[in-house]
């Protein structure tokens, strides 16, 4: 479904992702807004679940994207998520994963517009069999831009996360920093945590760095 913010709109908006099969999201926030979302995805039942997630932030918006993933432990669940940032604005996806046999979620964040930022959090907390991966790439093309990417996981039993992150600063990008750390928690020897940072810096006027902790 389509979602529309006006200009100058405080709002909040529940989403109940309650069904496996397909679900596009496409919502455009236009100037000076601010939009918090949470999206409660839930089943009782196995299955597969993919879903398309697009947001265009304009000028001077912000916008927080809270996601609660409690889905069946026989469900594979795929995500994509892409967000385009105007000048000035923000973008904040935060993430809680418990559910699910299998989860894959893919986020880019494209800083198009000057003194743009993003910020992805996210938690796994995993057990039995289940195994979480997740793709979180932010792309700065514009000058004063900045992203900051936090994971954690929780693992008992069988499960496993993977975690792979990109730092892409171009050219354009003077003045501008990226960070990234992945911590993970092991709490039995048969649980498994892999983190693959990656940073791509094509100009030296800018700050970056990564961490990861097992």
């Amino acid at each position: 479904f389509l979602i529309d913010i006006p200009k100058n709109t405080k709002d909040k908006i529940t989403i109940n992702s309650l069904d496996n099969g397909f679900a596009s999201i496409i919502i455009n926030i236009n100037e000076n807004s601010d939009l918090i979302i949470e999206e409660l995805q839930s089943s009782k039942e196995s299955g597969y679940r993919s879903q398309l997630i697009l947001i265009n932030v304009k000028e001077n918006s912000n916008v927080e994207y809270k996601t609660f993933q409690n889905l069946d432990l026989q469900c594979t669940n795929i995500v994509y998520r892409k967000a385009i940032l105007g000048k000035d604005s923000r973008i904040t996806w935060i993430d809680a994963n418990k559910g699910s046999f299998f989860t894959r979620v893919d986020t880019d964040t494209f800083m198009e517009g000057f003194n743009s930022a993003t910020e992805v959090l996210s938690l796994f907390l995993g057990k039995q069999d289940q195994n979480y991966d997740a793709s979180i790439n932010t792309y700065h093309n514009a000058a004063n831009t900045k992203s900051n990417i936090l994971t954690k996981s929780i693992l008992n039993d069988n499960s496993k996360s993977l975690t792979r992150g990109l730092i892409r600063i171009n050219e354009n990008a003077k003045f501008s920093k990226g960070f990234q750390k992945e911590d993970a928690l092991i709490l039995s020897e048969n649980a498994e945590a892999n983190a693959i940072p990656n940073l791509e810096i094509r100009n030296d006027e800018v700050s970056c760095k990564h961490a990861a902790s097992v």
